[in-house]
């Protein structure tokens, strides 16, 4: 028993240091195995959530400090980094704050029409606009989602008057609103808007790479934009006093959650709403899970203003619990209110970057401070 144990020890070791790269697939770059997890077709074990909470919540975080942080070896960080950038597809980009960048003008838009366009259509329309920065088609109660960004309200109006005129013959309905508060979520922008910005050339080169890959080492950076490591350091920490950017932050672009459900809610707002605004938080958005999910239930949370009122996106691995979570709790919770809701399901990203994350709710959500700070 004594050599046959031995014998076992020695070929392991030798597989460690002899094949470390199949080594560190089969037991340390693992990312899921088969479960029944209501949460996700793909079990994701605890310490690969867990570094992809740390990705979303700072994408810059090295693997130095992950390991320290989550008590594992630098090895190991970086072989889990490397496996979820690989079965998530993660994007690394910045979560930017609009008004210091001088973008003043936020809309969601629902979109519904007679004749459905083709998906390569559609494209043909919104490629280079450096408005659209997301354009999803969904299944349900409307046909296509938009977010945008502009630097002004005339140049948001200008694009949506052309936008009407190139969908004429499809018989649309635009459904535009405002983004008043983004209690959770963002809006990911496009290169094309950062180039138009009114901000110093150099603080553009750099943030345009910080968009397209925040992880990117500082060297990567001074190559691509003609500059020192010393200068990058310095104007990237100029940006960050500047206040240009609220988070370097990953993106799950090929989520294991299968609906994401996308609703807009109206109301007739009858007496104690408040009420039912503190339940809602506690109850849907801020509830104490079992275990970390693979990405947040909750995505966006929008107040907003025009066609409609709030805007949510939740995601689920099962359709009907989702809407039991999501669009028949909401109602629940409203049904005081009169709720109309309009709700589907994302079909096809085909313009930017949907932002799906890991984070947490609670501590992320931007609680707006009405009438006697009643949050």
């Amino acid at each position: 028993m004594g050599i046959n144990r031995t014998l076992s020890t020695v070929i392991l070791w030798k597989m460690l240091f002899i094949y470390p790269s199949f080594f560190s697939k089969v037991c340390i770059g693992s990312l899921y195995f088969a479960s029944d997890s209501p949460l996700s077709t793909m079990y994701i074990d605890p310490l690969s959530r867990n570094i992809l909470r740390e990705l979303c919540t700072d994408s810059r975080i090295t693997a130095t400090e992950l390991a320290s942080k989550l008590n594992i070896s630098r090895y190991v960080a970086t072989q889990r980094v490397k496996a979820l950038e690989s079965e998530l597809g993660l994007h690394y980009t910045i979560e930017p704050n609009y008004s210091k960048l001088g973008i003043e003008d936020l809309h969601v838009i629902r979109v519904s029409f007679s004749k459905k366009p083709k998906d390569d259509e559609l494209k043909q329309i919104f490629g280079g606009s450096r408005i659209a920065q997301v354009v999803a088609t969904v299944k349900g109660g409307y046909d296509l989602l938009i977010f945008t960004a502009a630097e002004s309200s005339q140049e948001y109006l200008e694009w949506e008057t052309s936008l009407d005129f190139k969908f004429s013959k499809y018989g649309v309905t635009l459904n535009p609103s405002t983004i008043g508060i983004m209690h959770l979520g963002f809006i990911p922008i496009n290169n094309a808007l950062i180039q138009h910005l009114d901000i110093d050339d150099t603080y553009k080169k750099i943030l345009l790479e910080l968009n397209k890959n925040s992880r990117s080492q500082i060297r990567e950076i001074g190559k691509s934009v003609g500059m020192s490591e010393y200068l990058v350091r310095y104007y990237m920490e100029k940006i960050k006093n500047e206040g240009f950017i609220n988070r370097y932050t990953a993106l799950v672009t090929k989520s294991p959650l299968k609906y994401n459900i996308a609703y807009f809610a109206r109301y007739t707002v009858a007496d104690g709403v408040v009420e039912r605004v503190k339940k809602e938080r506690n109850t849907m958005y801020w509830k104490k899970l079992d275990e970390m999910p693979v990405v947040s239930e909750f995505q966006i949370m929008w107040s907003i203003s025009g066609s409609d009122r709030a805007f949510t996106v939740a995601n689920y691995d099962d359709y009907r619990q989702g809407m039991k979570n999501s669009v028949l709790a909401h109602n629940k919770v409203y049904s005081k209110d009169k709720p109309r809701v309009v709700f589907g399901v994302i079909d096809n990203v085909l313009l930017g970057y949907f932002p799906i994350r890991n984070i947490d709710t609670k501590a992320n959500y931007n609680t707006l401070l009405w009438s006697g700070d009643i949050f």
